[in-house]
């Protein structure tokens, strides 16, 4: 079954990116739900609390890259 974020993707590997797509999340969802639109609220907010659970709960880190011996 494919899942709808790959952590394994090298783009999520910092930490400081998987923060700050969680937050984003996060935070658009409180800025809709301050305007009123309680659909695009509760879509980002639950988006970031998946992404919450797939960054910090369930991640596992890639195993470290074997050195390159040419260099």
């Amino acid at each position: 079954m494919r899942k709808l974020i790959d952590t394994s993707h090298p783009f999520y590997r910092p930490l400081w990116v998987r923060i700050a797509v969680t937050l984003f999340c996060l935070a658009w969802g409180a800025f809709e739900g301050v305007n009123g639109n309680g659909f695009w609220a509760s879509l980002f907010i639950g988006l970031g609390i998946l992404c919450a659970y797939e960054f910090f709960i369930a991640y596992k880190p890639p195993a470290s890259e074997p050195e390159d011996e040419d260099a």
